[in-house]
C-alpha cells in the first residue's frame, strides 16, 4: 500500500491525501483527509513511505500542499521531517517556502535524533539557479523573517553571512527578490549590507539588476555603498541598462559620493551593461544619461547590440536625435566604422544612416567632413553617400552633397585631392 505510483512522480497513498502533485488542499476537505490519513496510519502504513524522488516524503508533500492538519498528524505518527528525495526539499525547507511557521516551530521544538538544520539545497526559483545555500538563504528569498528569527533564537543557524556556492549571503538573496523588510531585519541582526558574491556583486547590485526600487532605497538608507564588481560595474550602471528612471535617480546620489571619494570610477570590464545602458538612453533621447554613462567609462564608440552590432552614433542618427548626434560627434565618435552586418538590413555606416534620414541633413556636412578626416575617400567605396541619397530619395541631402563636391573640387585647394578629383573627372 505504501508503494509509489510511477506515473505520479513516485507519490503514494499518503501523498495523495493532500491532493495530486502540484495541487493545493481544497477547502472543506480537511476532515475527510484527516479521517483517511488516520485509517491508513491505523492500518500500519509507514508515515515516511514512499519517498518520492521529485516530491519528497509524505510529510514534506503535505506541508508543500498546505495540508497542515494532516502534516501535523504525520509528525505525531513519527514521520521524519528530514527525509527528502534527490530533487526535493525536506519538511522544514518546505515550511519556510510556504510560510507555515507553526509547522516549522513544531519540528524545531520536537526531539529528533539527527536534526539537519544546516542542510544545503539546490533549486531553481523564478528562473534563478541556486546551490549550496541553507535554510537562511531560503528564508531570505521568500521574505520569511519569522523563520529567520526562529533559527537565530533557537541557535539552529547563527551565521547570517553564510555563503552558497556563488558566495551569496542571505542578504544577497533578500535583495535579489526585493524583500525590503528582510533586508532591514538582516542588517539589524548583523548581516553585512555590502557583502560581495563570487562575481563581486553586492546586495545593491542584485536589487538594482532586478528592478526592486524599494529595496534599493532601503539598502541605500541603511548605508549600502556603490562599489564596482569584479567586472567594474556599479549598480547605477545596471539601472541605466534597464532605463529605469526612478532607479537611476535613487542611485545617482550615492554614485556621486563614490566618485568624490575615489576621484574616478574604473570600468575595465562589463562593457555589455554600459553598452545596453547607452543604447537605452539614446532610444529614450536622454542626453544626460548618455553623458553620465560616458563618464562612468562607456566608450563613445562602444559596440552595441541593436539587432546587429552597431555604434552609438548610428543608433542616435537612426532615432533622429540631432542633440545626441552632435554630442557624440564632439566627443569623438567615429563616422566611418563599417558594421559587420547591415544595420536594419540596409546601412553599412553611420554616414549612410544619416543620408537616409532627411531630418539629419543639417548635420550631413559635419558628418561627411569627419568621415573624410578619418581617411575614407568620398567616392572610392562600393557605395558612396551619393548612391545612398538617391536610393533613399533624400533630394535635399543629395543637393548638399553635390554642392560640397562642387565647392571642394572647384576650389584652389582641389589639387590636394588628386585621387578624388581624377575619379570625379574620369
Amino acid at each position: 500500500m505504501a508503494e509509489g505510483t510511477e506515473g505520479h512522480g513516485g507519490c503514494g497513498p499518503l501523498h495523495f491525501i493532500a491532493g495530486g502533485p502540484g495541487e493545493k488542499e481544497v477547502e472543506g476537505d480537511e476532515a475527510a483527509r484527516s479521517w483517511k490519513l488516520s485509517r491508513l496510519l491505523q492500518a500500519g502504513v509507514d508515515p515516511n513511505s514512499p519517498l518520492s524522488a521529485s516530491w519528497g516524503s509524505p510529510l514534506a508533500y503535505h506541508v508543500r500542499n498546505g495540508a497542515i492538519n494532516t502534516a501535523e498528524m504525520l509528525l505525531e505518527a513519527g514521520a521524519d521531517p528530514w527525509a527528502r528525495g534527490p530533487s526535493s526539499f525536506d519538511a522544514p525547507l518546505e515550511a519556510i517556502c510556504h510560510g507555515h511557521h507553526p509547522t516549522l516551530t513544531k519540528i524545531a521544538t520536537a526531539d529528533h535524533l539527527s536534526p539537519c538544520w544546516d542542510r544545503t539545497w539546490v533549486a531553481t526559483i523564478n528562473e534563478e539557479e541556486f546551490a549550496g545555500g541553507n535554510a537562511l538563504h531560503l528564508a531570505a528569498i521568500y521574505g520569511n523573517t519569522q523563520s529567520l528569527e526562529l533559527y537565530l533564537n533557537l541557535g539552529l543557524l547563527l551565521d547570517l553571512d553564510c555563503r552558497d556556492n556563488d558566495l551569496r549571503t542571505p542578504m544577497h538573496c533578500a535583495a535579489q527578490f526585493g524583500r525590503s523588510s528582510t533586508v532591514k531585519w538582516l542588517q539589524a541582526h548583523g548581516g553585512n549590507i555590502d557583502a560581495r558574491s563570487r562575481n563581486g556583486w553586492a546586495p545593491l547590485h542584485f536589487a538594482a539588476n532586478k528592478g526592486h526600487l524599494d529595496t534599493v532605497k532601503t539598502l541605500i538608507k541603511l548605508g549600502a555603498k556603490q562599489q564596482p564588481c569584479n567586472d567594474g560595474c556599479i549598480p547605477l550602471t545596471l539601472a541605466y541598462s534597464t532605463g529605469d528612471s526612478e532607479m537611476i535617480e535613487a542611485l545617482q546620489d550615492s554614485a556621486e559620493v563614490l566618485r568624490e571619494s575615489t576621484g574616478s570610477i574604473p570600468f575595465p570590464g562589463n562593457l555589455k551593461s554600459l553598452a545596453e545602458g547607452m543604447c537605452t538612453a539614446i532610444k529614450k533621447g536622454d542626453l544626460g544619461a548618455c553623458q553620465k554613462l560616458h563618464s562612468l567609462g562607456c566608450p563613445i564608440d562602444v559596440e552595441m547590440d541593436d539587432e546587429e552590432r552597431v555604434t552609438p552614433l548610428a543608433v542616435a542618427i537612426y532615432n533622429e536625435d540631432p542633440e545626441i548626434v552632435q554630442w557624440l560627434i564632439k566627443s569623438g565618435a567615429t563616422v566611418s566604422t563599417i558594421f559587420p552586418w547591415l544595420y536594419k538590413e540596409k546601412y553599412s555606416t553611420a554616414l549612410e544612416v544619416a543620408v537616409a534620414r532627411p531630418s539629419m541633413n543639417s548635420l550631413l556636412l559635419e558628418l561627411l567632413n569627419k568621415y573624410l578626416d578619418e581617411g575614407v575617400s568620398f567616392l572610392d567605396t562600393d557605395r558612396s553617400p551619393l548612391h545612398a541619397a538617391v536610393e533613399y530619395d533624400n533630394l535635399e541631402g543629395l543637393k548638399t552633397l553635390l554642392k560640397w563636391l562642387r565647392d571642394t573640387y572647384e576650389s584652389p585647394d582641389a589639387e590636394a585631392l588628386p585621387g578624388q578629383r581624377q575619379h570625379v573627372t574620369a
